[in-house]
């Protein structure tokens, strides 16, 4: 992931390393030509960048998910410091995350959709889930096979979030979660049975 200038990249440890701003394609090998994250808890689940709409580069998040929830950092100074929301959602796997406008959502690891900006969380796949657990697009979720197939798309153009994901006995991606955002994806600032 490309973040300020410098290359970011885990293994799926718990670390998140990041090269120098003058050798992007080179992995840290002396001071100041870089280093890296010790995440707090879990391995990292995928990393990404966000810029909100209307925002600058000076405004770039890099998120890092992990199987503990979400942290992030704003920057490489001494300063900046990894910050953890807690009790957030975990990601089903680094294919299902995706940046729109003003958020950067995902599905998470028990088969519903979240969504982050700043520091704000919400749940934006409620509607997907039936009230019974069963008659709902996402309530049939394979998510065994999901850890692993499920996959996201976004549609800049027409505003939608498309995430493919395996259902019942399934073990290929067979049915699609389209997330429409034509008509305006929520504010930080309202409550959520208004973005509904």
């Amino acid at each position: 992931m490309l973040f300020r200038s410098r290359l970011a990249f885990s293994n799926g440890n718990s670390v998140v390393e990041y090269t120098g701003p003058e050798k992007i394609w080179q992995r840290t090998s002396g001071v100041g030509e870089g280093g890296f994250y010790q995440v707090g808890g879990g391995n990292v689940v995928g990393i990404k960048s966000h810029v909100p709409q209307f925002g600058d580069s000076l405004g770039e998040i890099l998120y890092i998910l992990t199987t503990a929830g979400i942290e992030f950092v704003t920057g490489f100074l001494a300063a900046d410091y990894i910050q953890r929301l807690e009790n957030s959602p975990v990601a089903l796997n680094h294919q299902v995350i995706v940046s729109t406008l003003n958020w950067l959502m995902f599905m998470t690891d028990q088969g519903g959709l979240a969504a982050v900006s700043g520091n704000r969380i919400i749940d934006v796949g409620r509607r997907f889930k039936a009230n019974d657990g069963a008659s709902g697009p996402l309530d049939a979720i394979n998510l065994t096979d999901a850890a692993t197939k499920a996959t996201v798309f976004y549609s800049e153009d027409k505003r939608q979030a498309q995430w493919a994901i395996p259902t019942g006995t399934s073990t290929d991606n067979d049915t699609t979660v389209l997330l429409d955002m034509q008509l305006g994806e929520p504010r930080l600032d309202e409550p959520e049975t208004l973005f509904e």
